[in-house]
């Protein structure tokens, strides 16, 4: 009798080790950085802060992310809608708020935007979106405290 339950019990480790494992979904962040590696062409360069585990810096070749929009913050927006999981934002227009924008003698224009939790600013925590002369988003850099709500 016990030489059946080995046999049966060494049959179902078999049966059960061949199965077939669920595919693990991808968390947002990975399937936000294999758009924007697909969407630039692998072109993208990104800076992980080891302290938030979020991009800190994402650059991009010229011309190879265009985002539609009549002005610089509506091509931040939509930067922010797409791929602020990157950087650790979900919701950038409750999360994040214009501070400044300005440009310099070179053409580029420069959005800050600083993060907050409710109406309360959080110490430090600002992304900055550089635009080239002819409106598109060359490079996002900052840091943001993610997963605050």
């Amino acid at each position: 009798m016990s030489s059946l339950r080995i046999t049966i019990t060494i049959a179902l480790a078999i049966v059960l080790s061949s199965a077939p494992v669920a595919a693990e979904k991808p968390s947002p962040f990975a399937m936000a950085e294999a758009d924007l590696t697909a969407e630039t062409g692998g072109g993208a360069r990104m800076v992980i802060d080891p302290a938030t585990s979020r991009a800190r810096l994402i650059q991009f070749p010229a011309g190879s992310l265009r985002f539609k929009g009549a002005n610089p913050m509506e091509k931040a927006g939509r930067f922010f809608a797409r791929y602020g999981e990157l950087l650790g934002v979900r919701d950038a227009t409750h999360d994040l708020e214009l501070v400044r924008s300005d440009s310099d003698q070179m053409g580029m224009t420069h959005l800050i935007f600083r993060q907050s939790y409710g109406d309360v600013p959080v110490f430090g925590a600002e992304m900055r979106v550089h635009l080239d002369p002819e409106g598109e988003i060359v490079t996002v850099n900052g840091t943001l405290v993610p997963d605050l709500a």
